[in-house]
């Protein structure tokens, strides 16, 4: 590997997709969002600001250390890449799976 890993221009445009899909998930609603907003209505504007920034650089810190330990064991184990598609393909299927099939949340009863 003379050039290294991101000597190819086609590593660039895989690293890009990661940081714009990063950002997409930055956006969606989950814990992190729903902290946010909770930390923002019990504190005020000011000090949601600097846990928001923390949970920004904590999430984006987080996923690109897994996206370099993926990239790390694509580029050793070539071979592994099919092997990873299919496993996450079965796991999205599987998520799928237990949404259609869960009860509405009025069955679910209060708790």
């Amino acid at each position: 590997m003379a050039g290294g890993v991101l000597g190819d221009p086609q590593s660039w445009q895989q690293v890009l997709a990661l940081v714009l899909a990063a950002t997409v998930v930055m956006g969606s609603p989950g814990p992190a969002t729903i902290s946010v907003t909770a930390v923002g209505a019990a504190f005020g504007l000011s000090p949601s600001l600097s846990y928001t920034a923390g949970v920004v650089l904590g999430t984006m810190a987080v996923l690109l250390a897994v996206a370099a330990g993926i990239l790390g064991l694509l580029t050793s184990v070539p071979g592994v890449a099919p092997v990873l598609a299919i496993l996450s393909a079965a796991y999205i299927l599987y998520l799928a799976f237990k949404i259609a099939t869960a009860p509405p949340l009025a069955e679910r009863g209060s708790t």
